[in-house]
């Protein structure tokens, strides 16, 4: 082949190069072991010795990785003692023999006792919060003969349903009572 027929190569790109360190606990932990062991094995020939404070770097990565393993220790601790109280607990109120069954039970028969007085609930530590009934619109009430609580309520918060209504052959949509939204 002749030389024209031949193409340069083209010149290697030059390369960045990248060290990282590790950001989890435990990786930088097992890289400072792995640097600590390197270290000790070459003595004083290590090119680490001129660095401050590198004599005492294997007493912090003994106290880093035994504060580590009592961190994961008293964090499956806190785990399952976190399971425990979220069964003491209860997931609802309708599980026997919990927390939020019992507060449920108890706010039911107070509410019972104390009916027409309900803010005595307050002095067994409840939070009672007494609010104005509201008013059905009288406006609402002319465009609609059958007009029922249920079906008025789910148009103020604006969940309409005919499935929770007791009329709802009498109710299509909001415009059949006069709402837009």
């Amino acid at each position: 082949m002749s030389k024209e027929g031949l193409r340069e190569l083209p010149k290697p790109l030059k390369q960045t190069m990248r060290v990282n360190i590790p950001t989890n606990a435990n990786d930088l932990i097992t890289l400072s072991q792995a640097i600590q062991a390197r270290h000790t094995a070459l003595g004083a020939a290590s090119p680490l010795a001129s660095i401050p404070g590198m004599a005492g770097f294997g007493a912090l990565i003994t106290s880093a990785s035994t504060n580590h393993q009592q961190g994961i220790t008293l964090a499956e601790q806190a785990q399952t003692a976190n399971q425990a109280r979220d069964n003491a607990l209860g997931q609802d109120m309708t599980t026997p023999n919990t927390v939020r069954f019992t507060v449920a039970a108890a706010r039911d028969l107070l509410m019972s006792i104390n009916k027409g007085s309900e803010n005595k609930l307050g002095d067994w530590g409840f939070d009672v919060i007494a609010s104005a009934a509201k008013q059905i619109n009288p406006a609402l009430r002319k465009k609609c003969g059958s007009f029922c609580f249920n079906c008025y309520w789910r148009i103020l918060s604006r969940t309409w349903r005919l499935s929770g209504c007791i009329f709802p052959i009498f109710f299509t949509n909001y415009v059949d009572v006069g709402i837009t939204i």
